[in-house]
C-alpha cells in the first residue's frame, strides 16, 4: 500500500466539493496554474487551483463585485470556498 500525491489530491477535491456540486465556467489569463469551480448545493462557491511550476505564483480571483489576491507556493494546490 503507497500513498501517492493522485490521492491526497482527490482527498482535497471531496473535502469541500459536495455531491451535487455544479461545475462553473471561468477565465483564466495564465497557463501556469491550473483551476476549477464549483457551486455546492448550499450556494457556496469552492475555486480550486493547482500550480505545477517550480515557483510561486501570484494570482486574483474576482467573483461578482469581489477581488481577491493571494499567492500559492510552487507544487501545490489550495481550495477558496466563498
Amino acid at each position: 500500500y503507497k500513498k501517492n500525491a493522485t490521492f491526497y489530491y482527490i482527498g482535497h477535491f471531496s473535502k469541500f466539493i459536495k455531491p451535487m456540486a455544479k461545475r462553473l465556467g471561468f477565465s483564466k489569463f495564465t497557463s501556469n496554474l491550473e483551476l476549477c469551480a464549483f457551486r455546492n448545493f448550499d450556494n457556496s462557491i469552492v475555486i480550486v487551483i493547482l500550480n505545477r511550476t517550480d515557483k510561486c505564483e501570484r494570482f486574483n480571483i474576482v467573483v461578482k463585485d469581489k477581488y481577491y489576491s493571494d499567492t500559492i507556493d510552487k507544487h501545490s494546490i489550495i481550495t477558496y470556498v466563498l
